[in-house]
Order: C-alpha cells, then structure tokens, then sequence
C-alpha cells in the first residue's frame, strides 16, 4: 500500500510537470515525461499482480526486493531503471523550465 502511494506521488507529479512542458512548447521533453509517468506505474501493477504466481505472501515492495536480489528476475531492475530515467526527465525538464523563466 505504502509503495503504491510513493510511486503514485511520484508520477503524479512527474505527469503534472509533462503537461506543463508539454503547454511551453516542449513537445519531446513533454511526451516522454508524460510516457515515463504512465508506463512506469503500469509496469509495477503489473509485476506485482503477478505475485500470487509465485505464492508470494508479503507487500508488493518486499515482492520486488525479493524477485530482483533473492531470485535474479530482470524484470524488477527494469521497473527500478524506468523509474530512475522517469526522475531524470523530470529533474532536467524543471531545469529546462527554470532556464525558460515559465515555471
């Protein structure tokens, strides 16, 4: 529940940031703001669907820890890798906007 929320803000805001460089004229900065933001929740709701497969009993954080170090799945780095390029995107379009005096 509580990796759900974070993640949530996350991308909330990453999504919000996105459609207010996609308004200043940032249409590829925009996009792929907007891109990251809504595949990346997507890609963890649907990982963590899949724990029932596994016969898995604990939150989904502990689900991820435990298929990324205990039983070396990819699919969990992945998730982790799109997240850290969601947050990059967003650092550099707030610097991008800052630069442009609009936000």
């Amino acid at each position: 529940m509580l990796l759900g929320i974070i993640l949530g803000l996350i991308s909330g805001v990453t999504l919000c940031v996105g459609v207010l460089a996609l308004q200043k004229e940032g249409w590829g900065r925009g996009a792929m703001q907007i891109i990251l933001s809504l595949a990346a929740p997507a890609l963890v709701l649907w990982w963590c669907s899949r724990k029932r497969y596994f016969a898995f009993d604990g939150s989904d954080w502990e689900f991820l820890v435990q298929s990324a170090w205990v039983d070396r799945m990819t699919f969990p780095w992945i998730i982790l890798f799109v997240y850290l390029l969601m947050i990059a995107f967003f650092i550099a379009t707030v610097i991008w906007l800052k630069k442009k005096q609009t936000f």
